[in-house]
């Protein structure tokens, strides 16, 4: 069905349920111009696989994601549309802090309905400083005019507002900004570029851009994931018979027992032609057919079918499957030590949950792999992809101060490498401290980047590890100052020792 039109209009709450009850009928069916009987109720089906549905969606829900989208494109891209809008009801005050009010368009009233959902989710990094200072999520918190007393509804002052030559006016914030979140504000790195404007991101997204899917998502109703609903479905099998299997899990199928329940004389059982035999366990588990499908099917593989339920039979068949054991590839990895009058610099990022607690840890190198100096240093609360990127930055500094002119940075984050070498564009999470990261390579000389893999990483690896047991930063300048599992790892690499890379094939070696 085309949708398009959503992105224009919001169709009226009775045409949406009109439609919505015409997409259960067609899913179901028709028999002599009278309706299929409705197994499952179409809220139920509109949940994607692993919550228990079938992957489709509910229809108002996709409706509210394009309302959403028109919230997004009115806030962040100028365009005809935005600037009436802007003229007739913004004049004077930001439009986050308007209201609607009777008489005024239907638009305008969807977007006043959807625009704090939304702006939870837009956040700005600041360029040239032309975000609203009250208004615009710029710090991540929200706007900083509900931290207030004071009203701020014509109060249209920017960033750049607040800020000399560059710098903080740290003499107006502690006059007009939120005292609890002043700190924060003077932490924030400034680097204003005059020649564009500040950018706005979708934090649901890692390249900061808005999708349908990603709204549709926080908007939709959400159930528990099992895995055990995953495993109804996969690609390879048709959607028939992955169907079949959520109805007869689910008892959403027409045996006798539950036409009895309508009101309809039971039938002979296909399977056995016994009167009033055929259940749901009967047809699929214990009748004659069901149990020599099993037998030959079960029995090979060392599953039990006597006396098991049949959710219980399918469980032991999905876990058995995935204790296949795979063939497997072993690759000996070695740490390279540099050339003459190089150093190489090591660094990790770790993180206990993504986004948690992060730490940093690094070593540097010289030509004969003896240890000049290395870091372990919690950083609070991130993303793993912030932590690779502050613990490069962090050693980068070290290797300026100490006057080291050839440098090459060993990584094992792809995406740090990618970004540094401008082969990707860089998520909107990193892009100011990558954005640091290359103005300071580009004080060296002579500096490469290079990607390395994790067995070829240990030393710094077991040094982020070590940050989260750590209250403040450690740097170590001889091999005796090291945690004795990193120095252990060291002593590895001078030797010229390799570790072994073991990566699971698709191909089976033995099955279960």
């Amino acid at each position: 069905m085309p949708i398009h039109i959503l992105s224009a209009i919001s169709p009226p709450s009775t045409t949406l349920k009109q439609i919505q009850s015409i997409l259960p009928d067609f899913f179901w069916g028709w028999r002599e111009d009278k309706k299929k009987y409705h197994w499952s109720s179409w809220k139920n089906l509109s949940l994607p696989y692993d919550e228990g549905g079938i992957g489709v969606r509910q229809m108002s829900d996709i409706c509210q994601a394009f309302q959403f989208k028109h919230w997004w494109i009115f806030r962040t891209k100028q365009t005809l549309w935005g600037d009436f809008l802007r003229a007739k009801y913004c004049q004077r005050s930001n439009p986050i802090s308007k209201k609607w009010d009777t008489g005024e368009s239907q638009a305008w009233k969807l977007l006043m309905r959807n625009k704090h959902r939304v702006e939870k989710h837009i956040q700005w990094k600041i360029r040239n400083g032309s975000s609203s200072f009250w208004w615009d999520n710029w710090l991540g918190i929200g706007s900083l005019a509900q931290f207030t007393t004071t009203s701020h509804r014509f109060d249209n002052e920017t960033i750049a507002d607040f800020t000399t030559n560059g710098q903080w006016n740290v003499d107006k914030l502690n006059q007009i900004a939120p005292q609890i979140h002043l700190h924060k504000i003077l932490s924030t790195h400034l680097q204003l570029q005059h020649t564009s404007t500040d950018q706005a991101v979708w934090n649901l997204n890692a390249n900061g851009l808005f999708t349908i899917s990603s709204a549709w998502d926080i908007i939709r109703e959400k159930r528990t994931k099992t895995k055990f609903n995953s495993y109804t479905w996969n690609r390879n099998i048709p959607f028939k018979c992955s169907f079949l299997l959520w109805r007869t899990i689910r008892g959403k199928i027409p045996t006798n027992e539950k036409l009895a329940s309508f009101g309809i004389e039971p039938s002979e059982c296909y399977c056995c032609h016994s009167p009033g035999a055929d259940t749901i366990d009967h047809i699929f588990n214990s009748g004659n057919l069901a149990k020599n499908v099993w037998k030959f099917f079960a029995i090979p593989l060392g599953i039990p079918t006597d006396f098991l339920p049949l959710r219980s039979m399918i469980m032991s068949l999905c876990k058995l499957l995935e204790n296949c054991i795979h063939d497997s590839k072993v690759t000996p990895v070695q740490w390279i030590k540099p050339p003459e009058n190089w150093v190489k610099l090591n660094t990790d990022g770790s993180a206990l949950n993504n986004p948690g607690s992060i730490g940093a840890g690094g070593v540097l190198r010289n030509h004969m792999g003896e240890l000049l100096l290395a870091f372990s240093i919690p950083l609070g609360e991130g993303t793993n992809d912030q932590a690779e990127v502050e613990a490069a930055l962090f050693g980068l500094t070290w290797c300026a101060q100490l006057n080291y002119n050839k440098v090459i940075l060993e990584v094992d984050s792809q995406l740090l490498v990618d970004c540094f070498l401008n082969k990707k564009i860089i998520p909107w999470s990193i892009s100011s401290q990558m954005q640091r990261l290359q103005q300071l390579s580009s004080n060296f000389p002579q500096i490469k980047c290079i990607h390395t893999l994790r067995e070829a990483n240990f030393v710094a690896d077991t040094l982020s590890k070590h940050s989260h047991q750590l209250t403040s930063q450690m740097i170590y300048f001889n091999t005796q100052q090291l945690p004795k599992t990193a120095a252990t790892y060291l002593q590895q690499d001078m030797a010229g020792m390799a570790s072994f890379r073991r990566r699971k094939l698709k191909r089976i070696k033995e099955p279960p």
